[in-house]
């Protein structure tokens, strides 16, 4: 985790008032949750391993009828993720009427149907025979010597999870677990090793989150519809691998930002053209040379100390390297504005289309997320504070229609 330390933060917590607005305030919604992870409080200790593995969580009544609300709505597109089994996932939401996106999202179920689509194609699959069956023997090995840990096998992938055994043993367990994978069946084998917190997987480079959840927003939605989309709403509990899901949204969904960059970069060039006609450089001018070569300098000295509440300079602002030749002269210092529409830094909240994408994690951790929030009953409020909003939007817009 050396480099996650690096590249990743702890995030602040949501912004529940500005996130509320913003979902309120949008047309077109992308909900992605992550079931057992969010939704389900996680449970621990020992004897509730099977019940947990058998899908018997059971989710609030209230959040329920706040997950279909959200679900019906025709301008909200919802998608319930899990790492777990596709039958874990039948079985807590499978009466929803929600996108269902099982075992790290390589398979999923459209709504209103029955049937399980693969996102994986058999040419990525190459030589997975190979390396499968001896990984599956190792996990088995360190289950049986592991009390509170189990395997799982998923159609794409292997897991070993210990999340209900004692923690200290539990961690030297999987520390073995992974020498025995490096130096047996994974051995100049392509497949990809995820740790978890709480397990480890094995898998083919193809089945990230990250590819399987952009292939299933292609399939699903299309690009057209994706930029459509005006709030998107991510929370994902990963791993630090499995983070790039986060970026994958932001870019499927602000793909405009290729528009503001081009803008951009005609804007600067129209800028640097009047910046110089306005003050041209050195070289281009026939100006005295001492002059000149003075206008390159940076003035000596200690700066000049910053006041309390001071505010930064403004965009016509003129260095004092460039100040000092004019003021020496007695000139007046020419003034530098910015063309009509030729913002230095480019907005992306005033680009139209833009849309508002929150990515979420849980826990106040180092994670490449936005935001985070610390338990997962304050989704379940989120949630419930949504599906409020949205029914009373619904019900503003019928009494607008009907008056």
């Amino acid at each position: 985790h050396d480099l996650m330390d690096v590249t990743a933060e702890v995030p602040p917590l949501l912004p529940y008032e500005d996130f509320l607005q913003a979902f309120g305030e949008s047309k077109r919604r992308l909900i992605i949750i992550d079931l057992l992870e969010c939704l389900v409080p996680p449970k621990r200790g020992a004897g509730r391993r099977e019940a947990r593995r058998r899908g018997s969580a059971v989710l609030p009544a209230d959040l329920l009828e706040g997950l279909k609300t959200l679900g019906r709505s025709d301008d909200t597109t919802v998608i319930i993720t899990t790492d777990k089994s596709r039958m874990v996932l039948e079985m807590v939401a499978g009466n929803l009427p929600v996108l269902l996106a099982a075992e790290g999202s390589s398979v999923y179920r459209p709504v209103g149907t029955n049937d399980w689509v693969r996102l994986v194609e058999d040419s990525d699959l190459v030589n997975v025979e190979e390396w499968m069956e001896g990984v599956k023997t190792v996990f088995e090995y360190f289950s049986q010597r592991t009390p509170g840990s189990y395997t799982e096998q998923q159609e794409y992938q292997l897991l070993w999870c210990w999340e209900n055994a004692q923690y200290d043993f539990g961690s030297a367990q999987a520390r073995e677990v992974l020498i025995h994978l490096w130096a047996g069946p994974l051995v100049n084998s392509e497949a990809e090793v995820v740790v978890g917190p709480r397990d480890i997987k094995v898998r083919p480079h193809s089945c990230s989150r990250s590819q399987c959840l952009e292939k299933l927003l292609e399939r699903e939605l299309g690009m057209e519809q994706l930029h459509g989309v005006d709030f998107a709403l991510c929370f994902a509990v990963v791993s630090h691998r499995d983070e790039d899901v986060f970026e994958t949204l932001q870019h499927l969904l602000n793909d405009q930002r290729s528009f503001c960059d081009d803008g951009r970069r005609s804007r600067q060039s129209s800028f640097d053209s009047y910046h110089k006609e306005s003050l041209e450089t050195p070289r281009s001018t026939g100006h005295n040379s001492a002059v000149d070569q003075h206008l390159l300098l940076t003035p000596t000295g200690p700066p000049p100390p910053v006041t309390p509440g001071e505010l930064p300079p403004p965009y016509d602002w003129i260095p004092t390297a460039q100040q000092s030749p004019f003021l020496s002269q007695g000139s007046p210092v020419p003034s530098i504005h910015l063309p009509a529409g030729s913002d230095s830094v480019c907005s992306f909240d005033r680009l139209d289309g833009h849309c508002h994408c929150y990515n979420l994690s849980l826990g106040m951790k180092k994670t490449k997320a936005q935001f985070a929030l610390p338990q997962p009953y304050h989704v379940q409020n989120l949630i419930r504070a949504m599906s409020a909003r949205l029914h009373r939007h619904e019900e503003e817009m019928v009494v607008t229609s009907s008056t």
